[in-house]
């Protein structure tokens, strides 16, 4: 299963970025990252499902989605950074008390 703490671990965005969100790991609801993950191309979001979901290589996705490895590699960096931008647009949204504001916009 994708947590912001999988997302982290193995995201390969910069290293300020990873401790910013892990800083503010505990404002994140589990529902924001299915919205992040919404948000995504579709392919984007098949080859995240089959890697965290279906815990399949990226060998074995490459096989199911007809694509080279590389291709695959891709697809996933590409994808941890959209959710990663996501989640960074998120923080914004949380108010001074630590919880998010409603719809997404801050009081």
């Amino acid at each position: 299963m994708l947590t912001i703490d999988v997302l982290l671990r193995e995201s390969q965005v910069g290293a300020d970025r990873i401790e910013r969100l892990h800083s503010q790991r505990a404002n994140f609801d589990p529902k924001r990252i299915g919205e992040a993950i919404d948000a995504l191309a579709e392919k984007q979001r098949l080859a995240l499902a089959l890697r965290f979901y279906e815990s399949l290589t990226v060998d074995e996705i490459a096989t199911v989605l007809g694509s080279k490895s590389e291709t695959v590699s891709t697809l996933l960096a590409r994808a941890m950074e959209g959710l990663c931008t996501h989640l960074e647009k998120d923080l914004g949204s949380v108010t001074s008390t630590g919880t998010a504001a409603a719809g997404g916009a801050s009081s």
